[in-house]
């Protein structure tokens, strides 16, 4: 098979710009690849990402076959990242159990390749990163786009029929690809690529499937074109290991430079695909766009093969692909649909003039990387070794700011020798509840892919927006922040829960604490649901307030197991418990795909309903299945001024969900609420 699955290896040796060693790259090239590709590599080598920092690019070759294990086994002091295929994953192993991978690169989708690079960047592009994750052997940091391969031919291709019975070469193999092709009657030939143009000429074989950056060269063989047959794509990978061993700086400055260079192999891949048309126009060529010619016939053969490696799920994996391709290309084209809810997008409301700063005090257990500045002091890796570390959070407020808009002012942590301990950080918290002379705690713990900044910032945010008056307690568990994270940050929750629980026994027996309450994000109610089991206990349980699960990534029996558990009890711990779900959380259906089980924040019909639990769904009010592409409509209770609004009565004014502007919806015999949308206005 010619192997132009062309796999590329960037072998980057991280060093001086936080750890004190130079920083070199090593860019492993398997040639001959494509102008996307080339794109790519040049913008690492100029991009003012590493540039700025002292990082060289050089390029060198190395055998495909590789390339995974160069990534996995880097030495000391070196980040190898690794461009490779969406076919090699699945074939390979990193991607066997990739049922959206499979499903994303199947023939005849994507008319329009502007639609595949939107779709990349939606929710579920994200969940197919989060799908490689699972190998925790592999790290995926970005897409690695080329567009979409064409069919070269000696008669027309007009749709998937025509394909039967056809000898064609194609590009890429993998269980999922050859599946395909074998659904669609394809005879599967081989032939080297210096021979490929007289094979064409000659009718050796019927066709050969192209990529952007070799179709011109091949244009002269054939009388017809057949574009957009299937994507051609990949990801940016990197091995674990090595990106355990990276700093914050380190991985935010990575990140940020592969993304960007993804970002202009996208540009070179459009362009290419342009003047592969123009040039094939010129030579009187017969063009046909095949995905939008037939896209039925090809869906058909997708069906027949996918579920063959990945079962049922194989069937919602293209719908999904489907329903985000139309959504995105919709958007792009000014043609909003709308499902009653995309207009509800929150409309800008001014908080209240706030001159007073809500006192804010981190904890965490990531370790300490002694950077000057707070974006970076804090990171990820996994250390052996856990210190618990705290401080006061100094910041402005920013007067007249719209409700749900993050904090972006300058922050600053205090003292200048951070408390250690759980026991010191417990008493470094009633230092601060005297200091201030207030005597409420709430304790907030935030979700999935957030840093110490997002964490911090979000907490500043959300404590002047509902005017709080206590001390805001943060609780900031190592989450790795990146998109294919989630797996490593599941690990790093678990770890966490211990710490979280042992300082809430300490927090809420001080002698100046009236009250605890609990917030809850996301991943961060696994956290928080240990803590109220950890305190159930507790001589000093009555000062346990609230506990609020924002958008629970959680099972439902899970949650349900615990708060029954809690309203068993003869002395329950928690005045009130309140779930906030949405209907069009992406992260939550992200997690749903991953687990195969429904998490207790999905809300609409989805939503969880429990005796002694007020659950209120914002789908009223949350960004709508449209918005929801891009918002996630996961931070909706942050975010959005309606939700903020209740929150606020519901943690300031001590109102249950019947007291507060909620209308009463039933299921189960049990009540459930709805923020209705006239509260977003």
């Amino acid at each position: 098979m010619r192997y132009l699955s062309w796999v590329i290896a960037i072998i980057v040796i991280m060093g001086a710009a936080v750890r004190s060693h130079a920083l070199d790259v090593q860019v492993v090239v398997s040639a001959p690849f494509d102008a996307p590709t080339r794109a790519l590599i040049d913008q690492l080598k100029t991009g003012p990402e590493l540039h700025n920092i002292g990082i060289d690019v050089e390029e060198i070759n190395a055998a495909p076959s590789t390339i995974i294990d160069l990534v996995k086994t880097a030495d000391q002091g070196q980040l190898r990242l690794g461009l490779v295929t969406l076919d090699q994953l699945i074939r390979t192993g990193p991607g066997s159990k990739s049922v959206l991978a499979a499903a994303l690169i199947q023939p005849g989708q994507f008319p329009d390749t502007r639609d595949l690079f939107d779709l990349q960047d939606t929710p579920l592009g994200e969940a197919v990163l989060a799908e490689i994750a699972q190998d925790r052997s592999l790290v995926p940091l970005s897409y690695w786009s080329r567009g979409q391969t064409s069919i070269l031919s000696n008669s027309p291709i007009r749709s998937a029929e025509d394909l039967r019975g056809r000898k064609v070469e194609p590009i890429l193999t993998s269980p999922a690809a050859a599946q395909t092709m074998i659904a669609l009657g394809v005879s599967v030939v081989t032939t080297p690529f210096a021979e490929l143009h007289t094979a064409l000429q000659r009718g050796v074989i019927d066709g050969a499937e192209t990529s952007p950056g070799t179709t011109q060269s091949s244009l002269g063989a054939t009388q017809w074109i057949a574009t957009r047959h299937r994507p051609l794509i990949g990801l940016i990978v990197t091995g674990a290991q090595s990106w355990e061993r990276l700093t914050e700086q380190q991985r935010r400055v990575l990140s940020k430079a592969v993304q960007s260079a993804d970002r202009s192999a996208r540009e070179v891949a459009l362009k290419a695909e342009a003047e592969t048309e123009w040039l094939a126009a010129s030579k009187n060529l017969q063009i046909i766009n095949i995905a939008k010619a037939d896209p039925g016939g090809f869906l058909r053969a997708s069906e027949a093969a996918l579920p063959v490696q990945f079962g049922p799920a194989a069937q919602d994996a293209l719908t999904d692909i489907r329903a985000t391709r139309d959504l995105v290309n919709q958007i792009r084209s000014s043609v909003r649909p709308s499902d009653g809810n995309d207009q509800k997008i929150k409309q800008p409301q001014k908080r209240g003039d706030t001159t007073q700063e809500v006192p804010i005090v981190v904890v965490t257990d990531r370790p300490d990387e002694h950077a000057s500045n707070v974006q970076d002091r804090f990171g990820s890796r996994v250390v052996d070794d856990v210190t618990i570390t705290c401080g006061q959070i100094t910041y402005q407020p920013e007067e007249a700011q719209n409700l749900g808009v993050v904090h972006t002012g300058e922050i600053g942590l205090k003292p200048d020798n951070l408390p250690t301990g759980l026991e010191t950080c417990a008493q470094f918290v009633e230092s601060i509840l005297q200091i201030s002379g207030r005597s409420r705690v709430l304790l907030f713990i935030h979700g999935y892919k957030n840093s110490f900044d997002d964490a911090v910032r979000r907490s500043i945010t959300m404590a002047n927006d509902i005017d709080f008056d206590g001390v805001v307690l943060v609780w900031s568990w190592p989450s790795d922040a990146a998109l294919s994270s989630y797996a490593r940050d599941e690990d790093a929750v678990r770890r966490s829960q211990h710490y979280v629980a042992s300082l809430s026994k300490q927090v809420v027996q001080l002698q100046q604490l009236k009250r605890f309450d609990i917030l809850d994000h996301s991943m961060g109610s696994r956290i928080s649901l240990n803590v109220l089991e950890a305190l159930h206990d507790s001589p000093h349980r009555h000062r346990v307030g609230t506990i609020i699960l924002a958008a629970a990534d959680e099972t439902k029996g899970i949650v349900r197991d615990v708060l029954t558990r809690i309203q068993a009890a003869q002395s329950p711990i928690t005045r009130m418990r309140t779930l906030y779900a949405a209907k069009y959380d992406r992260a939550l259906q992200v997690s749903r795909f991953i687990h195969k089980m429904d998490r207790a924040g999905s809300g609409g019909s989805s939503i969880m309903v429990l005796d002694g639990l007020d659950s209120v769904d914002a789908s009223e009010i949350e960004a709508g299945f449209l918005g929801s592409l891009f918002t996630m409509s996961h931070s909706t209770v942050f975010d959005v001024p309606g939700a903020i609004k209740d929150l606020k009565k519901h943690l300031m004014e001590d109102k249950n969900a019947a007291q507060r502007e909620l209308v009463r919806r039933d299921r189960e015999n049990l009540p459930f609420w709805i923020i209705p949308s006239l509260t977003n206005q």
